[in-house]
């Protein structure tokens, strides 16, 4: 189980088989006698707490030995170098470690939604504070500290000149929980009808015939080169809209028939940074009360 020294899980998240697996490579991964403070470096990719965890169930168990400032191996952990680990290793330790070692593992994640980019499935890691990406299987795919959020609004107008729009606002917040990730595209969402009322004179709620929200576990094209910006001494996530658009008209034909054509071969494209825009347009504020959810007035899923 080498994924539990690259800290990709935590023993909590392993089945009684895994959990005797992880320890047995943490176990032999040490040498006979260590000095505590350096047996950290071994394992850098795991937290201090997840190595002085497996430390002190191997010590309970007898496995392991801890005098003051040291950690050297027992005799009855050369033996399980030789065999392996067992569930019976640990028939003689306290109670609460056969307990640990017998449950089964329980994954701290919670599901957030669709990966736009991969397909698979992403969910939030509470005990480390990152996002993992798993397939249909529930397979760790990758983990990643980042995690993209794109609201999109097609617009389409009335009238004889017609404007037909694609509106896009993302960000990328880090380690965020979801708890907190509504109140983004909420604000999102708000950055996006702002940008529209700006450069349109339209109300995004009243014309738009489709609305969409994607998550996205890495930045692709969707670079932002700020990570954040100040307003009123408060750090916010940045944020892009980026808008195309085109018009069309009605034309006749010589029978009268009438048919919409497209006025430009090509769409024009708008790109705005978040901090830009409402320092240029100070009236409008960049934040969405809690009490007053944009989102809200729009179906995201």
């Amino acid at each position: 189980m080498r994924e539990f020294l690259e800290g990709e899980y935590t023993l909590s998240e392993l089945s009684p088989e895994e959990k005797l697996d992880a320890l047995y490579e943490f176990l032999t991964s040490l040498p006979d006698r260590i000095e505590r403070r350096k047996v950290y470096a071994i394992f850098p990719k795991m937290t201090k707490y997840q190595v002085d965890r497996a430390i002190r169930i191997l010590d309970f168990s007898d496995i392991l030995r801890t005098p003051y400032g040291f950690i050297e191996k027992t005799d009855k952990a050369k033996e399980i170098e030789r065999r392996g680990l067992r569930a019976e290793d640990f028939s003689e330790a306290p109670a609460w470690i056969r307990r640990f070692i017998e449950r089964k593992g329980v994954r701290r994640e919670i599901y957030i939604g669709t990966d736009s980019i991969t397909g698979y499935d992403i969910f939030y890691n509470y005990l480390r504070k990152d996002y993992t990406l798993r397939d249909l299987e529930g397979n760790l795919i990758t983990r990643f500290k980042d995690l993209g959020l794109a609201v999109t609004f097609s617009i389409e107008t009335e009238g004889h000149q017609i404007l037909v729009c694609e509106i896009c606002a993302w960000s990328f917040v880090r380690r965020m929980h979801p708890n907190n990730i509504d109140y983004v595209v909420d604000n999102l969402a708000k950055f996006a009808k702002d940008v529209v009322r700006v450069y349109f004179g339209i109300p995004i709620e009243q014309e738009t015939i489709k609305a969409g929200l994607e998550y996205l576990s890495s930045e692709t094209e969707l670079t932002i080169g700020e990570t954040s910006f100040k307003i009123d001494k408060v750090m916010w996530e940045e944020a892009k809209c980026e808008i195309e658009y085109s018009h069309m008209r009605y034309a006749y034909t010589t029978e009268g028939e009438r048919l919409l054509t497209r006025a430009e071969e090509t769409p024009r494209r708008i790109t705005v940074l978040r901090s830009k825009f409402y320092a240029e347009h100070p009236t409008l504020s960049p934040i969405v009360p809690l009490r007053q959810k944009q989102a809200s007035l729009i179906s995201f899923r």
